[in-house]
């Protein structure tokens, strides 16, 4: 699509198990979660970074995956001078779990029931973007 094509430049996917458990990661594995997600990579479309990311990040692979939307994010100094801006696309999808076995930055991994998301994410969420996300992934 033509947004697609201009300015989307990462992917993001609130992915959960077959039980309804939403898949988060962290770097450190202990605190900081958040959702599976990151760069895309020359020639991927958007979907193929939000696969390849769960795969690197979660161990996991996407059984399904649907675009519910994107995130305008800008960037900012520390003058709040808008330094960069960019597209975030955000899916949603069932996935399956692999054995735990991190390749990449990521050093945990933890699945949480949907009404758990919001205690358990880390804090540069902020509130209402976090729930209006869970709420277009019809958790």
């Amino acid at each position: 699509t033509k947004v697609e094509d201009a300015m989307v430049r990462r992917a993001l996917t609130v992915g959960h198990t077959t039980d309804g458990d939403i898949v988060l990661v962290s770097g450190d594995g202990r605190t900081k979660w958040n959702f599976p997600g990151g760069g895309r990579e020359p020639g991927e479309t958007i979907q193929e970074t939000a696969s390849r990311e769960l795969a690197e990040e979660a161990c996991a692979t996407a059984e399904s995956l649907e675009l519910i939307g994107y995130q305008h994010v800008l960037h900012l100094d520390d003058d709040d001078n808008v330094v960069d801006e960019e597209l975030q696309a955000r899916f949603r999808g069932t996935v399956a779990l692999h054995p735990w076995d991190p390749q990449f930055e990521m050093a945990g991994r933890r699945t949480v029931p949907a009404n758990e998301v919001e205690a358990t994410i880390g804090p540069w969420w902020q509130p209402t973007h976090l729930r209006a996300l869970l709420d277009s992934a019809y958790l």
